[in-house]
């Protein structure tokens, strides 16, 4: 049984491959859709070629209940890893095709497969129905706890990780706590690719809330076990966080430039994107930790060159962060303006996919811009006047930043400055 982070939006891949293998039987089937989890687990972008034979499965009224809603479950995943514009909307018609096979089936493990199925579309389709989301894993848990089998233990841990997924950006000692409770029922059922996947989520929630020394073995951990089993999705998510928590520059842009190589290979644009910048933000900080102006704009034009590469920013956890950074550099390069609408458009982006402490990062970022440069504020007040559309404006921007603040639990003056 596949699944694993949803890193974002890929950019849409075209295959001229016809479906590589017609469904000839029970044994061919089966060792199929084994053989697609195990490559997705590699590169979905590779095994992107069998989705046509997951989805004639699926549809396959000859066949019996388990291969069907295996064979739906893993299409969902590579629907989900797809980037194509209608991909929430598709991922969700899969899932609830699922769920209707099994509950005809009885089985409550495939019940609980397609209850989990059926979250994780949700959560990629509509990210601020946290609830409903939570209640389809309230559901497959409670079918999956019924058994004791390794796949029982897999489903529980898959739900697990996207509790903390649900988490991250939120509560970020809870998504912790929910990543290393996927980690034990991963190790319990010797899933590698599981456990790998979750120490990866448990190093981003802690480089969320830096911090770096109760990280520092789960990301090392991590990455020695995607690069042992070839997980290049993984391994490069891997990559960009323990590039993130290194204090060594030179092995952190090496790392930032491994990730941006992995992210390539498996055809994920924006992360790809966000490596590339945050390598170039590294090499930036070698010389000083707030660049000049000169070198600030240096800085600042090639991460809106990295920015214009990335499709469908709206709903991107990693278009939200890039964003973000343009923001925080045009505001030390002097571009003012420049640094409102991006720091803007970030918060948007944040709130789009319900991420609280991503919007709070926008709006002290922000509000540092206005103490610093009373003239962002007045071009505020001189939008409302004529009643322009001013989504930080002068009464505004104060009091979200404050509640920010607040949130965060962290010094306004140092925050506001961080990348």
């Amino acid at each position: 049984m596949v699944d694993g982070p949803d890193i974002d939006e890929q950019p849409e891949s075209e295959y001229d491959d016809e479906p590589v293998l017609a469904t000839r039987g029970l044994a061919d089937t089966a060792q199929m859709i084994e053989f697609v989890d195990a490559l997705t687990h590699s590169n979905p972008r590779t095994a992107a070629k069998f989705l046509p034979d997951l989805l004639s499965t699926g549809s396959s009224v000859h066949l019996d209940f388990q291969l069907r809603v295996s064979a739906l479950g893993s299409a969902g995943v590579l629907t989900r890893s797809s980037g194509m514009v209608t991909v929430g909307e598709d991922a969700m018609d899969l899932a609830e095709t699922a769920e209707a096979i099994a509950e005809r089936s009885g089985d409550d493990l495939l019940r609980a497969r397609a209850a989990y199925d059926r979250a994780r579309a949700r959560l990629f389709a509509f990210p601020q129905h946290r609830e409903a989301c939570l209640e389809d894993l309230r559901r497959a848990e409670e079918w999956a706890r019924s058994g004791s089998s390794p796949a029982a233990l897999i489903r529980l841990g898959w739900c697990a990780y996207t509790r903390g997924l649900i988490e991250d950006g939120r509560d970020v000692a809870r998504a912790i706590k929910r990543g290393y409770e996927a980690v034990e029922l991963s190790t319990d059922a010797k899933f590698a690719y599981g456990r790998a996947a979750a120490l990866t989520l448990v190093t981003r929630a802690c480089c969320s809330n830096a911090e770096w020394g109760s990280v520092s073995a789960a990301a090392q951990d991590a990455l020695a076990l995607v690069r042992s089993h070839g997980y290049l999705r993984v391994i490069a998510e891997s990559s960009f966080w323990a590039a993130e928590l290194d204090d060594d520059s030179a092995r952190s842009q090496e790392l930032f430039a491994a990730a941006g190589e992995h992210f390539a290979s498996v055809d994920n644009g924006h992360w790809r994107a966000l490596s590339y910048a945050s390598l170039e933000v590294a090499k930036a900080e070698c010389h000083e930790r707030h660049p000049d102006p000169v070198a600030a704009k240096e800085l600042l034009a090639k991460l809106l060159e990295l920015q214009e590469q990335m499709s469908m920013r709206d709903r991107s956890w990693a278009a939200a962060v890039l964003t973000r950074k343009i923001g925080v550099c045009a505001r030390h390069a002097g571009d003012f303006g420049l640094a409102k609408d991006q720091l803007g458009a970030a918060a948007k982006i944040y709130e789009a996919i319900d991420d609280v402490r991503g919007v709070a990062l926008a709006q002290v970022g922000l509000l540092a811009s206005v103490r610093r440069h009373p003239e962002v504020l007045e071009q505020d007040r001189e939008d409302a006047l004529h009643g322009k559309d001013s989504p930080f404006g002068s009464q505004q921007v104060p009091k979200a930043a404050c509640k920010a603040v607040q949130l965060l639990d962290e010094d306004c003056s140092e925050l506001a400055l961080a990348f």
